[in-house]
């Protein structure tokens, strides 16, 4: 037996935000979004991006080489955005922002 139920609005009512993935209260509602969402996280499907995780790794490995070759500190918290935005972004939308390229991660 299954336990399915709708989520109560008091208690995950998110502020600004009126429709999205994630504040759907109704349980038909989030099943039909993850249905769509599912095959994107399949094993298959996240095999098929390792060769895109390990391109961006090596990116990553390089840019911060080369920023260590200068001496200067490196704000990791902005190495890893960096990486996870253009994986992020190469994954689901089939582009990047060139986050790993932009001087000190700082990208836009």
């Amino acid at each position: 037996m299954t336990k399915r139920w709708d989520k109560d609005d008091e208690l995950y009512n998110v502020t600004g935000f009126k429709s999205g993935s994630f504040v759907y209260r109704k349980y038909a509602q989030a099943k039909e979004r993850r249905e769509v969402l599912m095959p994107m996280f399949s094993k298959k499907a996240i095999q098929n991006i390792e060769g895109l995780v390990w391109q961006n790794a090596a990116k990553l490995a390089s840019a911060i080489s080369t920023m260590d070759g200068t001496r200067r500190s490196i704000d990791l918290l902005y190495a890893f955005r960096s990486f996870t935005l253009d994986t992020i972004m190469s994954f689901t939308f089939g582009n990047n922002i060139g986050a790993l390229s932009a001087p000190d991660f700082r990208t836009p």
